[in-house]
C-alpha cells in the first residue's frame, strides 16, 4: 500500500542546491521575526503538535523541502526520502549534529551516546555494540516474561497506559543493564517511585526545546536552586549509582564488565542516564500501539488469534528463538504500522555547520511517514500494508532492503548513527504487546485519542486510560504459567 518503491538513493545536484534556493524560502517572512507568526499560528492549529504544525507547511507548499526562519534561526525542513539518505548515510561525516540540540539535552544527556560526535561517539558505540547483538537481545524472553508478569497482574480495570509502559520498559532497562530488577537491591525504592521521576525529567528536557525556557532553566541551574529537575534527575542517578557500586563488589555481574571498558563511574552513569531516557521511546510507541489496537476490535481479535495459534503450537516454552517470533507476521506488521504512524522521533536532527546560527536541518519523520505521495491513506491505521515485508527486515543487516520496500519509513533513523537499540526495542514490544493482547481485551475508556505532543519523542498530550478485560478461557501462552 505504499507508491514510489523505486526511489534512487543517491546524491543529486539538485537535491544539495535546494536547501540553498531562494525560491525555495517558505512564504510569510517578516523581518525580525522570520516566519515565527506564521509557525506560532499553525503550532496552535495544530494543537501544540509541532511536527502537525510542520506537516500543515508542506500541505501549503506541496514542496518536499523548503526553507523557513524563526527569528535570526535559519532552518531547512525536509520529508525527501533521497535527501534524507544524503544527510544520514551518503554524506553523514559533513552534517554534524547541532549545537541547539545538545542544549536542549544536555542536562539529562551530556556525556552519552546519544549527544556524542566523532571519536568520542564511536568509542561509546563500540562498547554497547556486543549488548545489542542477538546473542544478548535474546535475553529478553525471560527478562519480559518476569517483568510484565509481575507489573500486569497488579493491574486492576483501568490503566493509564503511558505510565504502565514507561514503569514496564525502565525495570526492563535496569534488569538488562543494571543487574536486576528495580527494588531488588537495598537502597532501592519501588518502581512507583521512580516512574514519576522519570516523567518530569521527560517534560523538563521539552520545555528546553523553547529558548525562553532553557534560558530561565539554566539560570535557575546557575544559581543552584532546588528545582523539580535537579530533585528527580538526582533521583535516578543515585538509582544508577547504587547499582554501580553493588557492581564493584561483585566482579563477576556483567555490569561490572560494562563500567570496566569506561574511563569513569560518571560517564558510565551519564551514558545509563542517555538509555533510560530512550527507553521512554519503546514505551510511547507501546501506548500508541496498544490505543490503536484497543480503537480496533476487529483487527484486536485477529492479532489475539495469531498470538494464540502461536502459543499453541510451540511444545517448548522455554526455547522460544527470535527467528520463530518474528514468524507472528502481523504482530509485526502493527508494531511497524505503530512506528509508521507515531514515530518514537518525530524528526531528526543535523546543521550545515557548526557555528550557533548555521542552517538547521529539520527532518520531519512524523510527515514523511503520513506524506501522502508515499503512502496510500496515509492516516489510517492499516496494518496490512505490511504484510508483503520479509519477516524481520527492519534488522542491521538487512537495512538495503527495508531501503527499496519503504524508502520513506525511517523510525529509526538511518545511516551510522541509526539507532543502535533497534532491535531490542522491536523484540522488547513485540514481547510486552503480545503479553497484553493474550492477558486481556483492550478498551479505550475515551474513543477519541489525544494529540500527539512532539516536542522531542511523540508521546500523547494527555493521559490515555485503557479498560483492560481478562480474557477468559485462554490459556496463558509460553510467557505465562
Amino acid at each position: 500500500m505504499m507508491r514510489g518503491d523505486s526511489l534512487v538513493m543517491h546524491e543529486t545536484l539538485a537535491q544539495r542546491s535546494i536547501l540553498f534556493e531562494s525560491g525555495s524560502v517558505f512564504p510569510g517572512n517578516v523581518p525580525l521575526l522570520g516566519h515565527l507568526p506564521t509557525f506560532l499560528w499553525a503550532l496552535w492549529r495544530a494543537g501544540g503538535n509541532v511536527s502537525g504544525a510542520f506537516e500543515s507547511f508542506f500541505r501549503q507548499t506541496q514542496q518536499k523541502t523548503f526553507r523557513f526562519k524563526l527569528g535570526p534561526q535559519w532552518m531547512m525542513l525536509t520529508v525527501d526520502p533521497q535527501l534524507m539518505h544524503h544527510v544520514l548515510y551518503t554524506e553523514f561525516a559533513r552534517y554534524p549534529k547541532s549545537q541547539y540540540e545538545r542544549h536542549v539535552l544536555n542536562p539529562v544527556m551530556a556525556g552519552g551516546m546519544i549527544t556524542a560526535e566523532g571519536e568520542e561517539w564511536k568509542a561509546h558505540r563500540q562498547i554497547f555494540q556486543p549488548f545489542f547483538s542477538t546473542d544478548f537481545v535474546k535475553t529478553l524472553v525471560p527478562l519480559v516474561h518476569e517483568t510484565v508478569s509481575e507489573r500486569l497482574s497488579a493491574w486492576g480495570a483501568i490503566i493509564d497506559v503511558d505510565y504502565e509502559m514507561c514503569a514496564i520498559t525502565f525495570d526492563l532497562i535496569a534488569r538488562f543493564f543494571l543487574g536486576g530488577k528495580v527494588g531488588q537491591y537495598e537502597g532501592d525504592q519501588d518502581l512507583d517511585f521512580y516512574t514519576p521521576h522519570l516523567i518530569v525529567l521527560e517534560g523538563i528536557l521539552e520545555s528546553r526545546v523553547f529558548p525562553l525556557f532553557r534560558f530561565q532553566q539554566d539560570i535557575t541551574n546557575s544559581l543552584n536552586l532546588k528545582t523539580k529537575f535537579k530533585v528527580s534527575s538526582q533521583i535516578i542517578k543515585d538509582f544508577i549509582l547504587n547499582r554501580v557500586d553493588k557492581a564493584v563488589c561483585d566482579q563477576q555481574s556483567s555490569l561490572s564488565v560494562i563500567i570496566k571498558e569506561f574511563d569513569s563511574k560518571d560517564i558510565f552513569v551519564k551514558e545509563m542516564l542517555s538509555m533510560i531516557a530512550a527507553g521512554l521511546t519503546t514505551a510511547h510507541l507501546l501506548t500508541w500501539v496498544s490505543s490503536l489496537v484497543a480503537k480496533d476490535s476487529s483487527r484486536q481479535g485477529y492479532l489475539r488469534d495469531e498470538i494464540k495459534q502461536f502459543y499453541y503450537e510451540q511444545t517448548d516454552k522455554q526455547d522460544i528463538s527470535l527467528q520463530i517470533l518474528d514468524q507472528l507476521t502481523y504482530l509485526d506488521a502493527v508494531i511497524q504500522e505503530g512506528l509508521r504512524l507515531y514515530p518514537p522521533a518525530p524528526y531528526v536532527l543535523r546543521t550545515l555547520g557548526e557555528r550557533p546560527l548555521d542552517p538547521l536541518i529539520i527532518m520531519s519523520i512524523w510527515s514523511m511517514h503520513r506524506d501522502p505521495n508515499l503512502w496510500l491513506q496515509p492516516d489510517a491505521f492499516a496494518p496490512e500494508r505490511w504484510l508483503r515485508a520479509s519477516p524481520g527486515y527492519e534488522t542491521a543487516g538487512e537495512m538495503d532492503g527495508q531501503r527499496k520496500l519503504f524508502p520513506g519509513f525511517l523510525p529509526f533513523g538511518d545511516g551510522p548513527r541509526i539507532c543502535i537499540g533497534r532491535r531490542f526495542a522491536l523484540v522488547e514490544s513485540k514481547l510486552i504487546f503480545m503479553e497484553m493482547v493474550n492477558r486481556f481485551t483492550l478498551t479505550l475508556v475515551d474513543p477519541i485519542l489525544p494529540v500527539a505532543k512532539t516536542t522531542i519523542l511523540t508521546r500523547p498530550q494527555r493521559p490515555i486510560r485503557l479498560q483492560v478485560q481478562p480474557v477468559m478461557g485462554e490459556r496463558r501462552g509460553w510467557l505465562g504459567r
